[in-house]
């Protein structure tokens, strides 16, 4: 089946995460769409074994300062690629 007017609209929140060394935090992609889908996330980090990623959530646990950086969500249908940020940032 073709769809000529494909909609969808991704958002992560939280957009911006301030969070203590040692805490748990996430990020959770919501996907608006009239179509199928796929999702996949691209973490602009340094990879850490804390990082769990699970369909629409990363969860990183017990968050380490190489956690920082952004956590992308990309959601692509057909042709339609739309891309939400969430940055993640770490006090020390």
């Amino acid at each position: 089946m073709y769809i000529d007017n494909i909609e969808i609209n991704a958002m992560v929140a939280p957009w911006q995460n301030v969070v203590a060394i040692g805490t748990d935090t996430s990020f959770i992609c919501s996907v608006k769409s009239n179509v199928d889908y796929h999702l996949d996330w691209t973490v602009k980090a340094a990879l850490q074994d804390n990082i769990e990623i699970n369909n629409n959530t990363v969860l990183i646990t017990s968050v380490v300062p190489a956690n920082r950086g952004i956590y992308s969500c990309t959601v692509r249908a057909g042709t339609t690629i739309r891309r939400a940020d969430g940055k993640l940032d770490v006090l020390s």
